[in-house]
């Protein structure tokens, strides 16, 4: 599948805890659609046949449980510490997520998609999209947001940062950064950048 011409598919990428959710309210607030990664591919995953098939495939049949629902933790402890069955849970859903995209996009009467998602580079999706907004913050205010967030501990939260490190976001030629560190304000850079990409 294609994106129709003249339609634009613009990434909200970033870390864990970097505020992307901010930066997204936002951009619904100003009338665009916005398209959540994370909970699309929940959604996917517990309602598509054909991921489940591929997830007993690749796991056996203790990965669905016997109400025909993905089990959550047995795919869970599959993946802990174990890179190449993540690899596999990824092949396996993310090209559903960008199929899911593109039909988005398509038949929405918007011309602009905005996408949010932590792991731009990993999910495949730089041959789809036509720009992003990079939002950034120091990693000590990533740590305590989560940890206030999520109530986890310090440790998993480090984790979970070092996990998403080493995306380089240098081959996106249409690349705005937001920078929210709690001290620059927001909504002046995302209304800034967000027009950018409306011309």
């Amino acid at each position: 599948m294609t994106i129709a011409s003249k339609k634009k598919i613009i990434a909200i990428a970033g870390g864990i805890g970097s505020g992307k959710s901010v930066v997204s309210d936002i951009i619904r607030i100003m009338g665009f659609d916005v398209y959540d990664c994370d909970a699309e591919a929940k959604r996917l995953m517990n309602t598509s046949e054909a991921i489940k098939n591929d997830l007993v495939s690749a796991f056996g049949a203790d990965a669905i449980t016997e109400q025909g629902e993905i089990n959550r933790p047995y795919i869970s402890s599959v993946v802990f510490g174990n890179q190449i069955a993540l690899n596999k849970i990824n092949s396996i859903v993310h090209p559903r997520v960008k199929e899911d995209i593109l039909d988005k996009m398509n038949r929405s009467e918007n011309d602009i998609l905005f996408v949010e998602t932590a792991i731009l580079m990993q999910s495949n999706l730089l041959d789809i999209i036509n720009g992003a907004l990079l939002v950034t913050a120091p990693k000590e205010v990533r740590v305590e947001r989560v940890m206030k967030r999520n109530g986890i501990a310090r440790e998993d939260v480090l984790k979970r940062i070092e996990a998403q490190e080493g995306q380089d976001y240098s081959k996106i030629s249409n690349l705005k950064v937001i920078e929210n560190d709690g001290i620059e304000a927001v909504l002046p850079q995302v209304v800034k950048s967000v027009c950018s990409f409306t011309k």
